[in-house]
């Protein structure tokens, strides 16, 4: 039962920040290129690489901003499209969230569906 209710649990997590990550879109942020000046590799083996570009927006240049995700065709020099927030501009993300927020709302959804059958089909079995 404990195993049960770990994996209710853990489909749950996925569900609500799959909805959160849908739900709270970076809808007024605006776009920007920047282009890759570092990638800083790590030792270990479950750290991606720390991605730092450059970009402009409005004249001011934003020089080594750490991006916070990786992708395995980044390489430095290439030019990617990011999104920019315009209230602070150092704050970015890449063009991609709303992917994740569905793909983690249907391994939610799916994941707690299986689990509360798993937990309910007893009980309504006896019946």
């Amino acid at each position: 039962m404990k195993k049960t209710l770990t994996g209710l649990l853990v489909g749950i997590v996925f569900l609500a920040v799959g909805i959160f990550t849908l739900l709270n879109p970076h809808d007024d942020y605006l776009p920007v290129t920047a282009t890759i000046v570092e990638i800083e590799q790590m030792f270990t083996e479950n750290d991606s690489p720390d991605v730092y570009v450059d970009y402009t927006v409005d004249g001011t240049a934003y020089e080594h901003v750490r991006l916070g995700s990786y992708s395995s065709g980044y390489y430095e020099g290439k030019e990617i499209d990011l999104l920019y927030n315009p209230a602070n501009p150092a704050q970015i993300t890449t063009t991609g969230g709303a992917i994740w927020g569905i793909v983690l709302t249907v391994l939610g959804g799916l994941i707690t569906l299986f689990f509360v059958g798993k937990i309910l089909y007893p009980v309504l079995a006896r019946r």
